[in-house]
């Protein structure tokens, strides 16, 4: 996972929109020298929102399926 500072996120956003955009990353802002939170573009986000219903769907049919043995 990639580093900015918080800093570099609000004199330089364009330029860590574009890298987020570009390489479907999550980037890690850092406030104080300390991960303070994660920024990532909307694509990637909705990509991991997906993976995370499809995985949740996998998990409850396993389940059930195990109760049904």
């Amino acid at each position: 996972m990639m580093t900015k500072s918080f800093t570099a996120l609000i004199y330089d956003y364009s330029s860590i929109s574009t890298l987020a955009e570009e390489t479907l990353e999550p980037i890690c802002i850092t406030k104080n020298g300390k991960g303070d939170l994660v920024a990532m573009s909307l694509e990637a986000f909705e990509k991991r929102v997906q993976i995370l219903k499809l995985r949740a769907k996998v998990l409850q049919a396993e389940q059930e399926r195990n109760l049904g043995s």
